[in-house]
């Protein structure tokens, strides 16, 4: 018994030896599910499902599983600037002139859609729409001035009663090409050009009078439509697979065009209605920034937050294209007035990746 303990004893060390060749062999060549799963060379580091340079490299973009499309539907609140000024031609505010001021407008609903062509990991076609609209009026008791001539004396209509209204509706068409142009870790920088049109109708009425003529109306209506370019930039954050946030600017330029029309009925002069017409194009511009967040509770499917706010010059709004001081030609006229407007806009969607 002894001599076999000390024979088992000899053996080990020659057992354990022949037993580690077998399963080196086994793990290099015998194995290949093994080899695939083996960790990626020290060129790269694999974050969950983002595959980015190593730490001081860069590349042209942040590679990732990227889907064929991704479509984005948002609904959220907007804000724009209440109208100011006063109806008519100045007369002094002992004579109660009628005042837009008072006609503040509420947060008005935003909707937009996107639908995003991934064109691998370095290009993607971004085609966006939205939609807004606001709304504002008030009863007021009140007077207003106007001339026959320019220039000449002011004329303080009776006192009467009318509701002032303000309506705006605001619509935008982009159509964008986007290309990463570097990426770290876990950020990105892009760049873009795109084509856009935006419209603006902007319009200013007063109506339901009480005091002047039966069936006096006016109403003044502008409507702004920017033909224009756009350059883009964006910064994006991506720290894990879930969260994404990114960071839009765009600078835009083209022909602005101002449809402007108005229409009024015995404001100055009983009568019939009568309609005036003007057009004018010149050089318009603006600027958009966003901010933008992703959470994606599911692989394909991401909740966004996001704030923007659109600056637009060269603009003309319905309440004050109406020219009070040319009564002798029977109707308030149109005067080529120009302004600039900052939309605020807040929105919450859903996302689908396909």
């Amino acid at each position: 018994m002894m001599d076999d303990k000390v024979r088992f004893r000899g053996c080990a060390p020659r057992l354990f030896a022949a037993a580690a060749l077998v399963t080196g062999f086994l793990v290099a060549g015998a194995s290949p599910a093994l080899a695939e799963d083996a960790p990626p060379p020290p060129s790269a580091t694999v974050l969950e499902d983002v595959t980015v340079p190593a730490a001081g490299k860069t590349g042209c973009c942040l590679t990732r599983r990227t889907p064929r499309y991704t479509i984005g539907i948002e609904g959220g609140a907007g804000i724009y600037p209440d109208p100011e000024g006063i109806l008519g031609l100045p007369i002094g505010r002992a004579a109660m002139p009628y005042d837009w001021d008072r006609n503040d407008f509420d947060l008005g609903p935003a909707l937009r859609a996107t639908v995003t062509r991934h064109l691998g990991g370095c290009d993607r076609l971004e085609l966006r729409g939205s939609y807004q609209w606001w709304d504002a009026d008030s009863r007021q008791t009140g007077r207003f001035g106007y001339s026959q001539t320019p220039g000449a004396v002011t004329i303080v209509s009776p006192t009467s009663e009318a509701t002032l209204e303000n309506e705006v509706r605001l619509w935008s068409v982009e159509l964008n090409w986007w290309k990463n142009a570097a990426s770290l870790r876990t950020s990105s920088f892009a760049w873009g050009v795109g084509a856009r049109v935006i419209g603006l109708t902007d319009k200013g009425i007063a109506k339901d009078w009480v005091g002047l003529a039966p069936g006096a109306y006016l109403e003044g209506k502008a409507r702004n439509t920017l033909w224009a370019g756009q350059l883009m930039g964006a910064w994006n954050l991506r720290p894990n697979r879930r969260f994404e946030l990114s960071v839009i600017g765009k600078a835009l330029a083209g022909a602005m065009n101002r449809d402007m029309t108005e229409k009024d009925t015995s404001i100055v002069t009983g009568g019939a209605t009568t309609n005036a017409e003007r057009e004018e194009t010149d050089f318009g511009w603006g600027l958009e920034g966003e901010i933008r967040a992703v959470w994606r509770p599911w692989n394909r499917v991401g909740l966004s937050a996001a704030y923007t706010v659109l600056f637009l010059d060269e603009v003309s709004r319905g309440h004050e294209i109406l020219d009070f001081s040319q009564a002798a030609t029977g109707s308030i006229q149109i005067q080529d007035a120009k302004d600039s407007v900052v939309i605020h806009t807040f929105y919450f969607g859903i996302q689908f990746d396909l």
